[in-house]
């Protein structure tokens, strides 16, 4: 402890050195024990020439280790004796200019409320909190705003009402930048407050709710800037939760009519990410609403049939949306409709995240196909799955891709809800033309699709109304679709069986591999292993074999050599069903040790690849008069290429 404080007393001289040193301060406070902890270490970071330093990185280092501090002097055994003092230094954390300082800070206190008991919270935290938000800076102000639910919840029963005040001035505050900090945390906010009112009667649950909420929502949702009203979607879900069910259509749904009047398509467009939490917060209230007229308390209710009244006003907003003027929106609203579907009957979803887009050309990873959905628990849901589907059919030639991008994801996701004559109705005919649109994306798309496609209308389906078109597509004239083509013909094989794949695909296959783009060529050889798994070594020998081996030919560019020789080591190698030594010796030894002669480095680097496959199947007699003297004079290849993969070979012969 004293070479630590000899160590900063001048804090100021070297920045480096003082965020090295403020890093060290939770294994000061463990080498010394809680005791001095308390009697020394608190005592002197609470001195303001100990915090008050231009150094963020520091402070932010010291706001994020207040709490292992606190937890190593004793925690809330020992709040008396460590929260004067280290209130100082949140005070002033909190009211500092820098964004992730006051994060910091925010963040430390937030993770101690919860330790502490209601009477400590009133006796130390709430009077420093009281003086943040009074401080004329609004930094302090925004730090109050953010810290005021875990404060809320944290507080005995009788300072409720005062917090509760506070918090309100912060939504009317005069700086904009602290009504968004309190609107941030608004929806936290109605759930804190409802939690730290449910010991009372329901009507006086609804009476603060009405009193506290409503009217700030409200507010919100009129803000003149946009940045604050795209908030308003969160606090709407929020209190739609907790609010008096005879209220929704007085209340929240003239809040949500506003908003998607509202003449910011950014507000719109956060309305429509919202829609799916809003409609999960309808069912939720509808059950409620039950629950509470139930005769027997407690018995487990289904949505009341209200719900569905809510929910069909609601989705009318929502197709509104689909429609929107602003592509963003549209885009935003076709990306969670399955999601909305979904909430509407009472089902689980995953709410909709900002992922990096796949290229199916490129990326061969399937995409996960969902399970089986559970059958709904709400039987009033507005018609969602009819109403949304039709509403889908109408952004099939919707002129901005990314909506056409998102309606691809949602048709996959709402198919499950769809009853089978209903899907080969609408939702195929609209696969159908999502293949053939004129977006080289939109086509990718759908490929990158088709397993969860085939799970959804069945191979059978599948087979008759969308093979054709995707067949089609292995002649797009985009390499890139031609390449997600093909990447499918494992998928294909295994559905089709060997029949089936022989008379529709089989031809396919052999025009991509003397595709004029070596890549197509590459990753059809290396479909070879899952085609193989499912139709079997024989059938690909006897179909496949013969026109693969005579794209080897020296008077052709040497790429085409190489598609024969790559065919050959996907054929060897594959996994499954292994090719027979006799097949080996039989039909592919000649093209490889061809190739072993080649004039060309890489067409002898893939032979001497090959041979590293092929020796372990092979009779050792044939290996040791055929193959080893090719070897051995390829391991002194100039190629260094040539000379590693020669002498792996060599080493196994």
């Amino acid at each position: 402890m004293a070479l630590f404080i000899e160590e900063y007393k001048e804090p100021g001289a070297d920045n480096v050195a003082t965020i090295h040193l403020m890093h060290r301060l939770t294994a000061v406070a463990a080498a010394i024990g809680p005791k001095r902890v308390i009697s020394e270490l608190i005592p002197y970071i609470a001195q303001p020439q100990f915090y008050q330093i231009e150094n963020d990185e520091a402070l932010v280092s010291l706001g994020r280790q207040l709490i292992a501090i606190y937890d190593i002097a004793g925690g809330a055994a020992a709040a008396a004796e460590t929260l004067p003092l280290l209130m100082t230094v949140f005070e002033a954390l909190m009211a500092e200019e820098e964004v992730v300082v006051r994060q910091a800070a925010v963040g430390s206190l937030v993770s101690i409320l919860p330790t502490l008991a209601p009477e400590d919270v009133a006796a130390f935290v709430l009077p420093m909190y009281k003086r943040t938000v009074l401080q004329e800076w609004f930094a302090a102000r925004v730090s109050g705003a953010t810290a005021a639910p875990a404060l809320l919840m944290a507080l005995p029963e009788g300072q409720i009402a005062e917090i509760r005040g506070i918090y309100s001035s912060l939504m009317a505050d005069e700086t904009p930048m602290v009504r968004r900090a309190a609107a941030l945390v608004l929806p936290e906010w109605t759930h804190a407050l409802a939690v730290s009112t449910a010991k009372q009667p329901s009507t006086s649950r609804f009476a603060v709710v009405r009193s506290d909420i409503y009217p700030v929502v409200r507010a919100l949702s009129v803000e003149e800037h946009d940045s604050l009203r795209v908030l308003s979607a969160p606090a709407v879900t929020a209190l739609i939760a907790r609010m008096r069910p005879a209220d929704f259509p007085t209340v929240a749904l003239a809040l949500i009519e506003g908003l998607q009047d509202d003449y910011s398509w950014r507000v719109r467009q956060a309305l429509a990410n919202s829609m799916a939490q809003i409609c999960e917060a309808i069912v939720s209230l509808g059950i409620a609403q039950a629950a509470a007229a139930a005769p027997t308390p407690g018995a487990a209710a289904l949505p009341h049939a209200d719900t569905g009244v809510n929910l069909r006003k609601v989705l009318s907003i929502f197709v509104k949306l689909l429609k929107d003027k602003a592509a963003d929106v549209r885009a935003s609203a076709a990306s969670v409709t399955a999601d909305v579907a979904k909430a509407c009957c009472g089902l689980p979803y995953t709410p909709v995240g900002k992922l990096p887009k796949r290229d199916p050309a490129l990326d061969l990873t399937p995409l996960e196909v969902p399970g089986p959905l559970p059958a709904p628990t709400n039987p009033h849901s507005g018609g969602a799955v009819e109403l949304l589907t039709a509403a889908l059919d109408e952004l099939v030639n919707d002129p901005s891709v990314p909506v056409k991008l998102e309606l691809c994801s949602s048709l996959m996701g709402i198919s499950p809800l769809v009853n089978k004559d209903q899907l080969m109705k609408s939702v195929v005919p609209i696969f159908q033309q999502l293949c053939r649109d004129e977006a080289v994306e939109v086509r990718n798309a759908v490929i990158e699709g088709f397993e969860i496609i085939n799970e959804v209308i069945g191979p059978q389906a599948l087979t008759s109304a969308l093979l054709p078109i995707f067949l089609d597509l292995a002649k797009d004239t985009k390499w890139r679709i031609r390449m997600a083509v093909v990447g499918k013909l494992g998928f294909l094989a295994r559905i089709l069986g060997a029949k089936v794949f022989e008379k529709r695909v089989h031809a396919i296959l052999l025009l991509a591999l003397s595709d004029h783009v070596h890549s197509i060529r590459q990753r059809t050889c290396e479909q070879l292993g899952p085609v193989t798994q499912h139709l079997g070594i024989k059938w690909v020998v006897e179909r496949l074999l013969p026109p693969a081996l005579a794209l080897y030919d020296k008077m052709q560019n040497y790429l085409h050599r190489m598609t024969s020789l790559l065919f050959v080591l996907n054929c060897v190698a594959a996994p499954e069903n292994a090719c027979p030594a006799d097949v080996i010796e039989r039909h592919m030894l000649q093209v490889v040790m061809a190739g072993a002669t080649d004039d060309v480095a890489n067409v002898r680097v893939a032979a001497a690849r090959c041979f590293v496959e092929m020796i372990p199947r092979l009779d050792a007699k044939l290996v040791q008069s055929k193959i080893k003297p090719l070897m051995v004079k390829n391991a002194n290849d100039a190629d260094r290429d040539v000379a590693y993969f020669s002498g792996l070979a060599l080493k196994l012969c």
